[in-house]
């Protein structure tokens, strides 16, 4: 199983403020990278933006065919993702099909909320 651990946040996530972390641990390799994310409009999408970039990661790296678990703190984009929530803020709906667009492209994918202490202790923020 490949596992996913992201965070998205910043400033006020107006311009470059914004960034995300993605933590990937698939086999014996373990790699971690920060993306900045201008088009973030707040720090709910700037969460979404983690996981959308962490997914998009593993396509590039060729991981589609792979079980995948995606670590998350913001308990919003978890009950959001997973249908639990309704999506009310107009902005997270194109993310959240993203995010379900991409789930798609593998074989099974579990996105799951992790405390904030957990997250930092992996992610090193």
């Amino acid at each position: 199983m490949i596992i996913v651990t992201c965070d998205g946040g910043g400033g006020d996530c107006h311009g470059m403020s914004c960034y995300c972390s993605v933590h990937v641990n698939y086999g014996d390799r373990q790699e971690i990278r920060r993306f900045d994310l201008p088009d973030a409009r707040t720090s709910n999408s700037a969460e979404y933006l983690a996981v959308i970039r962490g997914l998009e990661w593993l396509v590039e790296l060729g991981l589609e065919v792979q079980e995948v678990q995606v670590r998350s703190d913001s308990m919003l984009v978890v009950m959001q993702v997973g249908g639990g929530w309704r999506i009310k803020a107009a902005h997270l709906r194109p993310l959240c099909d993203r995010v379900w667009e991409l789930m798609d492209l593998f074989a099974d994918v579990h996105l799951e909320w992790f405390p904030r202490a957990e997250i930092v202790a992996v992610l090193g923020h």
